[in-house]
């Protein structure tokens, strides 16, 4: 399957559930860290602007903006 079928995705980190990360259909993705709390819902969001490249990703943890690792950048193209 080609890179424009990719979409993009949001997942937890099974090893570290304390670690989230966003990947978009260019092959870009961040992680963030935020302290979980057990037996209390929790909100993670992502936002992307659509753009190759990892500056137009935010994610955010119960509302507020969180701290983010670039962790890797495909430059990969998209079918559109």
């Amino acid at each position: 399957s080609g890179a424009g079928d990719l979409g993009w995705s949001l997942s937890i980190n099974g090893s570290n559930a304390n670690r989230y990360s966003f990947r978009t259909r260019f092959e870009d993705y961040v992680d963030g860290t935020a302290a979980k709390t057990n037996d209390t819902w929790q909100h993670v969001c992502a936002t992307w602007d659509g753009q190759d490249g990892t500056a137009g990703i935010k994610l955010y943890y119960n509302g507020v903006e969180t701290a983010m690792n670039a962790s890797g950048t495909g430059g990969g193209t998209a079918d559109d």
